[in-house]
C-alpha cells in the first residue's frame, strides 16, 4: 500500500485515502491521507503527507448506514404486512361476494336488490384497493415485473373510459375523451397502463362534484405518447403538490372517501418503471387538477 501511494504521487502529483490506523496506544482511529511528491531540480527528492484524524465522521457514517439498514428492513417488513394484510382481506371478501351473488340469483325480493347492489359496489371497491396494496409491495421488494407488448394507446383510451363511464354517470358527470385519428403504438405493459390511466380516472371522478366535467386526452410529443386526465374537480392545497405522488399522501385522512392514499403512489411508481414522467397542475383548491403521463414511443434498449 505505501508504494502503490507513492506512485500514484508521482503519475497523478496527489495520492488520497480513508483508511483506519493504529495509534501508539493502541486505539485505532479513522484518517485522511493525502501524500504529495517532492521535486527539486526536476527530480523526486521525497514525499509529503499530512493526515487528518476523522473518527468522530467515520462513526457518524456508520450511524447513518446503521439507521438506513434499519429503514430498508423497516421498509422490507411493511411490504410483507401489505402483501398479507391484502391477502387475509380478499380472501374474506370472496365469501362476501359469492353469498350476495347467490342472493341475487336465488331471491325475488326486490327490496333486496338496492342493498345487495352496494354490497357488490363496495366490495369491489375493497378489491381495488387490496389490488394497490398488493402491488405496492411488490414493487417495494423489487418483485414488480412488466409484461411489454406493442398496443394502440388511443384506443385503449377509449376503452378504459367506457369502462368507467357509469362512475361518471351516477354523478351526472361530463366525461370526454379525445384521441388521433392515427394510432398510437406503444411498448409497454398493457395491463399496468390500463391500471394507471383508470386510477386517473376514478380519482378525477371521485373529486369532481355532482355535474362536473372530465376530459382525457392522448397525444404524441417528440418520443413519447402523453396521457392527460383533467377534471373540474376540488383541486389540490399548495402545500401538497410536492407530496402529492408519496405513499400515505391523503389531504383529510379522515375524509378519504374509501382510500389508503396509495393510488397516485402506485402509479408514479408504474410510470417510473416504464422509463416514463408524471406530472400534476393544479391552480388552487377548487379549480380543478391536470394531471400528464408520459410514456416512451419505443422499446427502451
Amino acid at each position: 500500500m505505501p508504494q502503490h501511494e507513492r506512485d500514484v504521487a508521482v503519475s497523478a502529483g496527489r495520492s488520497e485515502d480513508n483508511r483506519w490506523h493504529v495509534r501508539k496506544d493502541g486505539a485505532q482511529i479513522w484518517v485522511f491521507g493525502s501524500l504529495v511528491a517532492l521535486h527539486s531540480g526536476g527530480e523526486i527528492v521525497g514525499f509529503a503527507k499530512v493526515i487528518s484524524e476523522r473518527t468522530n465522521k467515520r462513526a457518524q457514517i456508520e450511524t447513518l448506514q446503521n439507521r438506513l439498514d434499519a429503514a430498508k428492513r423497516d421498509l422490507q417488513a411493511r411490504d410483507v404486512f401489505f402483501a398479507r394484510l391484502s391477502h387475509e382481506v380478499r380472501n374474506a371478501l370472496a365469501p362476501i361476494l359469492n353469498v350476495a351473488t347467490l342472493l341475487e340469483h336465488s331471491g325475488k325480493d326486490e327490496r333486496a336488490r338496492l342493498p345487495l347492489a352496494v354490497i357488490r359496489r363496495q366490495v369491489a371497491q375493497m378489491e381495488r384497493m387490496m389490488r394497490d396494496l398488493t402491488d405496492m409491495a411488490k414493487f417495494g421488494a423489487g418483485k414488480l415485473q412488466l409484461i411489454k407488448e406493442r398496443f394502440d394507446l388511443g384506443g385503449d383510451l377509449i376503452e378504459i373510459t367506457e369502462g368507467i363511464r357509469s362512475q361518471a354517470k351516477a354523478k351526472r358527470q361530463e366525461l370526454d375523451v379525445m384521441v388521433p385519428s392515427a394510432p398510437v403504438m406503444i411498448w409497454a405493459d398493457r395491463q399496468r397502463v390500463h391500471q394507471i390511466i383508470f386510477n386517473l380516472l376514478h380519482n378525477a371522478i371521485k373529486y369532481t362534484p355532482e355535474g362536473g366535467q372530465v376530459w382525457a386526452h392522448c397525444t404524441v410529443e417528440v418520443d413519447y405518447a402523453v396521457v392527460k386526465i383533467e377534471d373540474t374537480g376540488v383541486g389540490i392545497a399548495p402545500e401538497l403538490l410536492p407530496v402529492i405522488f408519496d405513499l400515505f399522501t391523503q389531504e383529510n385522512p379522515n375524509q378519504s372517501e374509501g382510500g389508503f392514499g396509495v393510488g397516485l403512489s402506485l402509479v408514479k411508481d408504474l410510470v417510473d418503471a416504464h422509463h416514463g414522467f408524471i406530472e400534476v397542475q393544479c391552480d388552487g383548491k377548487g379549480k380543478g387538477a391536470a394531471f400528464a403521463v408520459r410514456l416512451p414511443l419505443r422499446e427502451d434498449e
